[in-house]
């Protein structure tokens, strides 16, 4: 039950930083629900956040391949990662890296 409502959460809160999402939405009337969603899910300093440049290529990978691939891509990457620090402590930049591909796994 949790992962499923941490899902939606985290869909939504994506959703509102979608400009195609946003766009939909007030072309069908509801410009204030738009708004009112994205001061509820906007992240401080979020446009200048680290995870951002582990997010680029991911990017790049989905406007030209199919979901199905995104998705074994971010496995075999986070494996490769985990593999490469499988004795030893990841660094706070590796685990910040790890985390966005677990959540993006789940995605």
């Amino acid at each position: 039950m949790h992962s499923d409502v941490s899902r939606v959460s985290m869909s939504c809160v994506l959703n509102t930083m979608s400009s195609d999402v946003c766009t939909f939405v007030r072309e069908n009337g509801n410009e204030a629900l738009v708004l009112k969603a994205q001061g509820q899910a906007r992240l401080g300093g979020f446009n200048n956040h680290a995870v951002l440049g582990y997010l680029a290529p991911y990017r790049e990978i989905l406007k030209l391949k199919t979901i199905e691939y995104l998705r074994a891509r971010l496995l075999v990457d986070r494996g490769s990662l985990q593999e490469t620090y499988l004795r030893k402590q990841m660094p706070p930049s590796v685990v910040l890296e790890d985390q966005m591909l677990e959540i993006l796994v789940i995605l």
